[in-house]
């Protein structure tokens, strides 16, 4: 049976350069870097245990983050490039529960208030050799997901593998394995002819398969430049979607947005970023613009979805009653006869794009993305139909409901990206 193996050192370079791991994130095969995420300032948190202060340059920093982790078991850590290290036994499950962020990219050596994280997975790799069964699982939470495969000879000096330059033959079956194992916790299969081919004319052969436990790993939501999840008729930045200028009270329990997150000195990034991390655990929140020498202000709650409109528009946003309110936009990726599921804690479920079929879209379901032939449906109103105004959703991704976009039986996934809140209304005349 094949056996996974992971590296559990990392060289340290000569020179200690922050450019090593900043800002490319290209630090060697056997990481994964998955993106700058929120994390929240509550009790419930994406990465629960912090490993201590770190000591060193950035560098030196990370590895003693990295080793910590593995020595810890874990799959997924985040690095803060001050000096702090994070990771937990869920950590595979839970690292992106708050989003993205474009808060990791501060100054290490005046670091400032934001609670954003670079997170990385450890990178397994596997090799099996012809008509072995290979064997590949993530045990401490998360899916695998495949970085990449090759069948054939390399000249590895495993499995009868003896070919010397000039003599490899191997082909790339990334495609086939994502298809075969994304997302799933544990998957096996006989290393054989029927599956992978024969690249190499019937000499002994062996697969590789270099795999992390995470999420699909999508690129970050960013509305504001266009593309398949640009609604033209939205206010939005990044991944979050503005909803307009609304009133609120300065006293009492009677205040729209309750929850008074902090202020925002824009020190670190703007003032919008920064809410938007401390805001994490809600759907909604709002933002009391600054007023002479008094900085601006966060505010959310529980039920922000539900009340953040409820004393009105306001026309200027100006003044301590002012709120200027966004709400954070999700995505729901949905492969072929999966179920999709929506949901809001608060407010109702506002569709804003809705896209199903194969090629052109994002790398998951066995989808190619740079397709010569891709065939994608707009169907924004059928989910519009099923979901508009509800606070939770669920249906199965199936033809009867989306049709079939394309010309044969290629595997096809949707993709929904929605808000919680009401329907966005302009102002009386």
């Amino acid at each position: 049976m094949a056996s996974v193996i992971m590296i559990l050192l990392l060289a340290v370079p000569a020179l200690c350069d922050p450019v090593s791991i900043y800002p490319e994130h290209e630090v060697d095969d056997e990481i994964q870097y998955l993106g700058c995420f929120r994390e929240s300032r509550n009790p419930v948190l994406a990465l629960p245990v912090h490993h201590g202060s770190l000591g060193g340059c950035i560098y030196e920093r990370f590895i003693q983050c990295r080793n910590t982790v593995i020595n810890h078991g874990h799959d997924v850590f985040g690095f803060k490039r001050d000096d702090k290290c994070f990771s937990g036994d869920t950590a595979a499950d839970t690292y992106d529960m708050f989003g993205y962020s474009n808060n990791c990219d501060y100054d290490a050596e005046a670091p400032c208030s934001s609670n954003a994280r670079d997170v990385f997975a450890n990178v397994y790799k596997t090799t099996s050799c012809q008509k072995e069964m290979f064997e590949i699982f993530c045990n401490n939470g998360g899916t695998i997901q495949i970085v990449d495969g090759f069948y054939g000879r390399n000249g590895a000096g495993v499995c009868g593998d003896d070919a010397e330059e000039g003599e490899t033959c191997q082909s790339d079956v990334t495609n086939i394995l994502k298809k075969l194992c994304d997302g799933e916790t544990y998957c096996t299969k006989n290393t054989v002819f029927s599956v992978f081919g024969d690249p190499c004319n019937h000499q002994p052969k062996h697969l590789d398969i270099r795999y992390y436990c995470g999420h699909r790993n999508l690129p970050p939501l960013d509305l504001g430049n266009g593309g398949d999840d640009d609604d033209e008729d939205s206010e939005t930045e990044g991944d979050l979607i503005r909803l307009g200028c609304f009133r609120d009270v300065q006293i009492g329990d009677g205040r729209a947005l309750p929850e008074a997150m902090g202020e925002l000195n824009g020190e670190c990034s703007s003032i919008l970023e920064m809410c938007a991390d401390l805001a994490v655990h809600y759907d909604v929140f709002g933002i009391r613009p600054a007023i002479d020498s008094t900085p601006a202000k966060c505010f959310s709650g529980d039920d922000a979805g539900d009340e953040y409109d409820i004393y009105g528009v306001k026309d200027e946003c100006e003044g301590w009653n002012a709120r200027e309110v966004y709400a954070y936009v999700k995505r729901s990726v949905t492969c072929q006869k999966e179920m999709m599921e929506l949901s809001c804690d608060s407010g109702e479920i506002r569709i804003l794009a809705a896209y199903y079929g194969w090629g052109g879209l994002l790398d998951v379901c066995g989808n190619e993305v740079d397709a010569e032939s891709p065939c994608v449906e707009d169907v924004k109103e059928i989910v519009q139909g099923i979901c508009e105004g509800k606070t939770s959703c669920r249906k199965n991704t199936v033809m009867s409901v989306y049709g079939n976009p394309c010309p044969d039986d290629r595997a096809k996934h949707l993709v929904v990206t929605y808000y919680c809140g009401h329907p966005r209304l302009p102002l009386l005349a």
